[in-house]
């Protein structure tokens, strides 16, 4: 079992002192089955210059490689070993396995609802809908 990447996002309080917001287990990780690559997000901007105010979850949306228009994605893209990988991309290319992404945990029940894509891994040479 993998160890969760831990993300720590730093804010400011009323008075204008920094606080910690979170300290935890970043919250949004995809993968698409075992042997598949690990995508876990950390932050996200969706704009520039970057808009860091407020505390709202940044990362709370389905997976998507590209990063927002004029924005910008700071993620964690972790490739298992070639004994798994390997099976792993030749079932996928023999059509035994779907395309869909799935958030493997997330901060509640309704997002990882909403988590399920058809867009195929980083990394994958697969397409969406093939």
């Amino acid at each position: 079992m993998r160890k969760p990447i831990r993300r720590v996002v730093t804010g400011h309080d009323a008075a204008g002192r920094s606080v910690f917001i979170t300290d935890a287990a970043a919250p949004h990780v995809y993968n698409r089955a075992p042997g598949s690559a690990v995508v876990t997000e950390l932050w996200e901007t969706r704009a520039m210059p970057a808009d860091n105010s407020g505390n709202d979850e940044v990362t709370d949306h389905p997976f998507r490689l590209a990063p927002p228009r004029n924005g910008s994605v700071f993620r964690i893209v972790e490739y298992p070993p070639d004994k798994e990988r390997l099976p792993a991309l030749a079932s996928e290319a023999s059509g035994q396995r779907g395309n869909s992404i799935v958030r493997a945990h997330s901060a509640s029940k309704d997002a990882r609802e909403r988590a399920d894509d058809t867009r195929p891994e980083p990394g994958s040479s697969a397409r969406a809908g093939t």
